[in-house]
């Protein structure tokens, strides 16, 4: 990093904590004036913070723009233009979960899913930094598409099995990990209550892969952890009256 980039980012940081310092104490106006000052040193986002910021007003004039109207679907082209120019991931992986939302709002089913498709291909490598924040990102993309799994294609509908199988991955890495000492003490991914919770979402996908007794084999295994959970309990019993045990 040269000595201006050094410089760049140390300026930024500082007006950030003192943006988000204000804004917690209920000076939002003040607080948009120090982001807006972000954006007057990092125009173009270089900077990781500048990039977050320069998406924030993106999603701040969208929303702000709508509600002006008083429409009741978003226009989301300034959005999809601005992630094209987005580089670092972390914020790429963000713009697009906004996206996904936007898109869900607008019952958009086919795009909001498309949307979770791109941020998962930026999600980071199992061991690598923002892997655990992936493992919950992943869970809202199996839950997404589980909800919308009436108009659901065959390839969408694999694409969420990949990644609950990836998930377990996941998990498993975070155990390992665990037994090695590499943990902090009270590590969620590592709990029980996580694993009942990924083969929630597994069974979810394989149900949506015509996959019943296996989605039926991952609740029970799930049920021995967790047992009486309703929501695991209501899902087996919704599965279990399409297929013959």
């Amino acid at each position: 990093m040269t000595e201006a980039s050094a410089g760049l980012e140390q300026a930024v940081a500082s007006r950030d904590a003192l943006s988000i310092k204000l804004f917690d104490v209920g000076q939002s106006e003040q607080a948009q004036l120090v982001s807006s000052e972000i954006l007057e040193l990092d125009p173009k986002g270089t900077t990781l913070i500048g990039a977050r910021v320069q998406l924030e007003k993106v999603a701040f004039e969208l929303e702000t723009r709508e509600m002006a109207e008083g429409v009741e679907i978003y226009e989301l082209k300034p959005l999809y233009k601005h992630v094209k120019r987005i580089k670092q991931p972390e914020i790429k992986r963000t713009a697009w979960t906004m996206i996904a939302s936007y898109e869900a709002y607008n019952e958009d089913y086919a795009k909001a899913r498309k949307a979770y498709h791109a941020m998962w291909d930026l999600a980071p490598a199992i061991g690598e930094e923002g892997s655990k924040q992936a493992t919950y990102s992943g869970i809202q993309l199996v839950d997404y598409y589980y909800q919308t799994r009436e108009d659901i294609s065959k390839k969408d509908a694999k694409f969420a099995l990949v990644v609950a199988n990836n998930l377990m991955e996941r998990r498993q890495a975070s155990v390992t990990a665990c037994e090695e000492g590499g943990c902090e003490e009270g590590c969620e991914e590592c709990g029980q209550g996580m694993e009942a919770a990924l083969l929630y979402r597994m069974a979810c996908a394989q149900q949506m892969c015509g996959e019943s007794k296996q989605a039926v084999n991952s609740l029970d295994r799930a049920l021995e952890i967790a047992p009486g959970d309703e929501a695991l309990l209501s899902l087996r019993e919704e599965i279990s009256t399409s297929v013959t045990l």
